[in-house]
């Protein structure tokens, strides 16, 4: 499964060291077959993602954005098939929630995207 996205770089969880950055994170870290890839590059005032992994059919993907490096108060973005049909959302985890209790963002910030 590839998800592609595109995100403001400014506000948000979403902090860009200088206005070109490229970078990568997968894991295991040091694995030449990573089971999971995000991989981003700035452009000016946007981000571009792309989260490569293996899913099965109904399952879907997520990256994460916090200033905190911890769940709660984080922006998440997750994509899948569901009942056969591609989706992408961009979700919030409250304080004290766990993935799962996550909410549609009221701020939806992520365009460009496919799955």
């Amino acid at each position: 499964l590839i998800l592609t996205i595109s995100w403001p770089a400014s506000g948000g969880s979403l902090r860009c060291i200088s206005k070109d950055c490229n970078d990568l994170w997968k894991a295991p870290p040091n694995s030449k077959s990573a089971n999971y890839v995000a991989e981003w590059c700035a452009h000016g005032a946007e981000v571009n993602f792309e989260v490569r992994t293996s899913v099965k059919f109904d399952e879907w993907v997520g990256i994460g954005f916090s200033d905190t490096k911890r769940l709660p108060n984080s922006d998440l973005v997750i994509g899948g098939m569901r009942n056969g049909n591609p989706f992408v959302e961009d979700r919030w985890i409250q304080e004290g929630a766990l993935w799962r209790n996550s909410k549609i963002d009221a701020s939806q910030d992520v365009y460009n995207t496919s799955v």
